[in-house]
């Protein structure tokens, strides 16, 4: 169906087991390639690809993703975390699109910067596709898509850190590009934060936000994670 391409660095290692942990109780059987900065044991009996630490972000993930060809990859971070069961089939219809080039991108969250709740517009190409606003035709959220379509996003991009990059890459997404990004959507997620609702297919938070675990919008997962994985949240502190 899919493989995982995780971009993470060994600051992290720390959040590991519980990110690898889930991934390992729901995608047994996916195979996952790792960016990372420098080999760990930790990684063992992984697809590990090391990066040098000098490049910029965009950079990393370029040079990473040149060999994958047109694979279809779930793009992620470690700091994205899985706390719940997905929904199999959903995943695999999505990606049966993107194989037969009906779409380029799936967000498995949607997001709008809006406040309240927002009435998103589904597309005619699945009952569970919504389509992105032009600002987030691209974000650093987990997406389902083929490796050379990301690899053509960070080739548009000039070397940047992963900041300016989510800030910037949207302007690179003409009108037809644009109309091929889509997010999953389904009518009884709730919105989680200011700008995202939680993901039915692919349930996931961004469980760190600038270093800190994201204990207000997570609590009773990051305490569920934590216990599960023997992780002392305090020590990395909350946001």
């Amino acid at each position: 169906m899919f493989n995982f391409f995780i971009h993470t660095h060994t600051d992290c290692k720390d959040i590991w087991p519980a990110f690898f942990g889930q991934l390992n109780k729901y995608f047994s059987k996916y195979e996952k390639n790792i960016i990372v900065n420098k080999p760990d044991s930790f990684l063992s009996g992984f697809n590990v690809i090391t990066y040098d630490p000098s490049l910029q972000y965009t950079s990393r993930i370029k040079e990473a993703l040149r060999s994958f060809g047109d694979d279809i990859i779930l793009f992620t971070h470690e700091d994205m975390i899985p706390y719940r069961e997905p929904l199999y089939d959903v995943l695999e219809e999505y990606c049966d699109l993107i194989k037969s080039n009906k779409v380029d991108f799936i967000k498995l969250l949607k997001c709008m910067d809006t406040p309240g709740d927002y009435n998103f517009g589904i597309s005619d190409i699945h009952p569970n596709l919504a389509f992105c606003p032009k600002q987030y035709s691209f974000t650093v959220q987990p997406t389902l898509c083929k490796a050379s379509k990301l690899l053509d996003v960070f080739s548009s991009c000039a070397p940047t850190n992963i900041w300016d990059f989510e800030a910037k890459v949207y302007s690179i997404f003409t009108n037809f590009v644009h109309d091929k990004c889509f997010m999953s959507s389904f009518n009884e997620e709730k919105k989680r934060g200011l700008a995202h609702w939680d993901s039915k297919v692919y349930p996931h938070g961004n469980m760190i936000f600038k270093g800190k675990w994201t204990y207000n919008e997570y609590p009773s997962e990051i305490d569920y994670l934590c216990k599960e994985y023997g992780i002392d949240y305090k020590k990395r502190g909350i946001a």
